[in-house]
């Protein structure tokens, strides 16, 4: 590393430090609606579980996580005598960690990025590989992996055009963290070319495909979402998933128009974050409509109108129930989020113009006819209407998007194909 590197990460943890009463501050007045985050500064501060050794996988929050699951759950299985340690960033990633993984692995969160916490972190944790999912660049942990020879992989990496244009301002900086990495598993051909365009050694990348393919559902899931819908009854459903602020008041008009040509409809409507649950409860009753809570209810009364699902852990379930699925992130500049969790269920898509994070996910749904790319509330109550009065319609785009999601499978094999030939002593 020359130089001007080391000088500029130096800067960067300078900053850090100075930043770091903020930091606690913001992790703190986000997780106060997560219980299971509360009470543990310690892990951010690096006190790992102290193993032997261990396989490190990484996921920032919620999406990564779930992402995350076929992979952790076949490493488990190959390496059934190594213990897999999972860490996460956010509160409800950890939420999501506990809720899919149990006792199965051990979980802690990930410690701030300063030099001597990453390497109390490792000398209690002994990782023999770390495994970070998509695109998350912490300049002293992998710093501090390559000093202690822990091989870093970036699995399911994804590198938009706009992230890209960002990166390049930090040209020197971003090439030498991204090759400290011994692999970077590219989502696609255009995540890869971006990364070369980084400075990326061809040598060191993959084409490995999106993990977010190789969803698999738990029979508890179908059980769950079956149990839902017998609750709810016949009424056409729709739902409307990891929704942002601004974006609820789109749904709730275009909800508005729905209701007046099908009275008995019902909204199940899933903020993103669990901080605006209140605003968004909020919102709903200001705009005249009969709410449910899930935190409160099981499931809706036949008079309510919406049902808002203000706990975490339940979107796939309330997908399984659903006719049809909007997802959210997508109507303003956010990027989207996974349009593949409805595909699971053969659901009809409709998504938001924004989609930066699913360029090519959003594209094969398109291309196959299962996703509807909506601007505004009128073209949403638009769709949704000609969809519950053409059945045949709306089960052919739900049959499209599932067969997208079983013929893109593949990611997951070849992102364990590269664990065992590079780390063969695993």
């Amino acid at each position: 590393m020359n130089r001007r590197i080391r000088a500029i990460q130096f800067i960067y943890t300078q900053l850090f430090y100075m930043g770091l009463p903020y930091v606690l501050w913001r992790h703190r007045r986000k997780e106060r609606h997560v219980a299971v985050a509360k009470g543990r500064l310690h892990e951010r501060l690096g006190k790992a579980p102290i193993l032997k050794e261990c396989i490190w996988l990484h996921a920032v929050s919620v999406g990564e996580m779930i992402a995350a699951a076929p992979l952790v759950n076949a490493l488990t299985e190959r390496y059934s005598d190594l213990p897999i340690l999972v860490t996460c960033t956010t509160g409800t990633g950890s939420e999501q960690a506990i809720k899919l993984f149990s006792n199965k692995v051990a979980h802690v969160f990930l410690p701030y990025d300063l030099p001597w916490l990453i390497r109390r972190f490792l000398r209690r944790a002994n990782p023999r590989l770390l495994i970070i999912m998509e695109t998350e660049l912490w300049p002293n942990l992998l710093s501090q992996c390559q000093k202690a020879k822990v091989p870093v992989m970036l699995a399911n990496a994804r590198l938009s055009n706009k992230s890209l244009q960002g990166y390049k301002k930090i040209m020197g900086l971003t090439s030498a963290m991204l090759n400290r990495f011994a692999v970077i598993a590219a989502q696609s051909q255009q995540d890869a070319e971006n990364f070369l365009q980084l400075g990326v050694s061809k040598e060191n990348l993959l084409i490995a495909g999106n993990l977010k393919f190789d969803l698999t559902v738990s029979e508890q899931v179908h059980v769950q979402g079956k149990a839902l819908r017998q609750a709810i009854g016949p009424r056409p459903l729709w739902i409307a998933a990891s929704t942002h602020e601004g974006e609820e008041k789109i749904l709730l008009a275009a909800f508005a128009t729905v209701l007046n040509q099908l009275p008995n409809c019902l909204l199940i409507l899933v903020p993103r974050h669990p901080d605006r649950f209140n605003k968004v409860l909020k919102l709903c009753e200001q705009a005249g409509y009969k709410i449910a809570s899930k935190s409160q209810v099981d499931a809706p009364h036949e008079s309510d109108q919406i049902f808002l699902v203000d706990q975490m852990g339940e979107l796939l379930p309330c997908y399984a129930a659903s006719d049809i699925a909007f997802v959210g992130g997508s109507l303003l500049p956010i990027g989207g989020h996974n349009m593949l969790e409805p595909a699971a269920f053969a659901l009809p898509i409709l998504t938001g113009p924004y989609l930066a994070n699913f360029l090519a996910v959003s594209e094969k749904l398109q291309m196959a006819g299962a996703l509807q790319i909506v601007n505004n509330a009128q073209q949403i109550s638009a769709i949704v209407l000609a969809l519950f009065a053409d059945k045949d319609s709306r089960h052919r785009m739900g049959a499209e998007a599932k067969k997208v999601l079983h013929t893109n499978i593949g990611a997951l094999d070849r992102h364990l194909d590269w664990i065992t030939h590079n780390l063969p002593s695993l």
